[in-house]
């Protein structure tokens, strides 16, 4: 078993930001907050926003810029044997001290191009219970990765995390987009398609869906609240344009789609029982 317990995402003003999450998605008051980093934490879910560094740094192929700015963080049970697998295979990845100051972690470059810090489960491995009315206030619902070749991915994560692939659980009035493994694979936690969703981007699902934002294009975090229609009013009236995409996707989840103060497209969704 393993756990999705945090994203990390850049944005471009710490206030802006903290207003946003905090006041208009209503994450209540962050756990951190410092003049690079504003921390948000439910019960066992961690959003971290980072103003990113402009600093350079060179190695012998090239110069490179801090990859540690927007990242997914998850825990699985054995750290050491993920590690094993990915020297076996010649994954890209480095140890590093863990972000909670207590042991080590690793940090992966994963084939879609995205950065995942994996760290090892210090106590009871959460499942997912976003279906249970014992939700509070909020969580990760899923983390939503882009790669243009999915099953790339999804082997990689199998292989060296020990993740395994489940299958999509679409409504019965689909949106119009592809469910095929080959577009869209999911790492899934609990009923309700929450965990990790890989995706092939797809230009036109905006427009054949009549949305205002495009969730298969750059990734995107979804936090599952108790009540996604205060959350749209709150969104209305900062003037935030919102796509309510109802129950288009997922079973039994209603979700609607924003951009956040700096571009990134965060989803919101809500557990509708049948």
């Amino acid at each position: 078993m393993w756990n999705l317990c945090g994203i990390s995402l850049a944005v471009h003003d710490l206030d802006l930001a903290e207003h946003f999450y905090k006041n208009v998605l209503g994450l209540g008051a962050p756990k951190i907050r410092t003049e690079i980093e504003c921390v948000f934490a439910s019960s066992h879910s961690i959003i971290r926003l980072k103003k990113p560094s402009n600093k350079l740094i060179r190695n012998e192929e090239g110069i490179l810029t801090s990859v540690l700015d927007r990242y997914v963080m998850i825990e699985i049970p054995d750290l050491g044997k993920a590690k094993t697998s990915l020297v076996k295979t010649g994954a890209n990845f480095q140890q590093i001290k863990s972000l909670q100051g207590d042991g080590a972690c690793l940090c992966i470059a994963l084939p879609c191009q995205n950065i995942m810090i994996v760290c090892e489960a210090s106590s009871k491995i959460f499942e997912e219970d976003i279906e249970q009315v014992t939700l509070k206030k909020w969580k990760l619902h899923h983390v939503n990765l882009q790669a243009a070749d999915v099953r790339k991915s999804v082997e990689f994560l199998a292989t060296n995390l020990g993740l395994r692939e489940g299958s999509w659980k679409a409504p019965k009035e689909k949106g119009d987009f592809s469910i095929e493994p080959k577009d869209l694979s999911v790492f899934p936690l609990g009923a309700f398609n929450g965990g990790l969703h890989i995706i092939k981007p797809d230009p036109g699902f905006a427009l054949r869906n009549n949305f205002a934002h495009n969730p298969s294009i750059g990734g995107h975090p979804a936090v599952a609240v108790q009540d996604i229609q205060a959350v749209k009013n709150r969104l209305e009236r900062e003037d935030i344009q919102v796509t309510d995409a109802g129950t288009y996707a997922m079973r039994n989840m209603h979700q609607i789609y924003c951009l956040d103060p700096s571009g990134n497209v965060i989803e919101i969704n809500q557990y509708i029982p049948d």
